[in-house]
């Protein structure tokens, strides 16, 4: 528990790590919120340097509120 609990604060201050778990009972779920937050994080920086034709491919919540 203590990996994903280092994991998880490294995300929430904004650094996104390069390996991951393999294993474990969280593993994909935790590839799938990285994936997610490294999209999220190229589309913010490209609709902040002006690219409004930016898109995410991913869906979701927070995406659907993003650009409708």
């Amino acid at each position: 528990m203590t990996q994903i609990a280092d994991l998880l604060k490294r995300l929430a201050a904004g650094h996104l790590p390069p390996d991951l778990p393999e294993e474990g009972d969280y593993a994909e779920d935790l590839r799938e919120l990285v994936g997610y937050l490294q999209e999220l994080s190229q589309f913010v920086g490209a609709m902040s340097a002006g690219n409004l034709s930016a898109s995410l491919t991913r869906s979701g919540a927070l995406a659907g509120n993003l650009k409708g």
